[in-house]
């Protein structure tokens, strides 16, 4: 996993993030990766560089979300046409149980895969399939 420039791991991990600026408006961003200072998010708003913010996120902390204040540090369009904006939050406060939390999170067994075409139950007698 990549370093950041301030020494902490960077982990990509994509999951929702509600995103309030106060007066600026709230809308439900994607975070692209996360560090225990602060998170890359991609939006379809252009949040002001600078601007008090709140982030809540479910996952990947055992809790069921999670609130932190933070300021938006860096603005840059991306290139997806759908969620052109690149934000970077700073928190005001790091999460020192972040590294261990998605540890665990990315070493998670991965979702069972479908059944293969000859492992599909037969079809009962009679009927019919279509």
């Amino acid at each position: 996993m990549p370093e950041d420039r301030r020494g902490h791991p960077r982990y990509v991990i994509w999951f929702p993030v509600h995103l309030d600026a106060g007066s600026l408006g709230e809308q439900v961003t994607l975070s692209r990766n996360l560090i225990q200072k602060g998170v890359l998010l991609a939006s379809n708003e252009g949040f002001s560089t600078g601007a008090a913010v709140t982030v809540t996120f479910e996952g990947p902390f055992d809790e069921e979300s999670r609130t932190l204040e933070g300021t938006i540090v860096r603005r840059s369009e991306g290139e997806d046409d759908r969620l052109p904006f690149r934000i970077a939050v700073e928190f005001d406060e790091p999460i020192p149980e972040l590294e261990a939390a998605l540890q665990a999170a990315l070493q998670e067994e991965p979702p069972e895969e479908e059944p293969s075409e000859n492992e599909l139950p037969e079809e009962e007698p009679g009927k019919d399939s279509g």
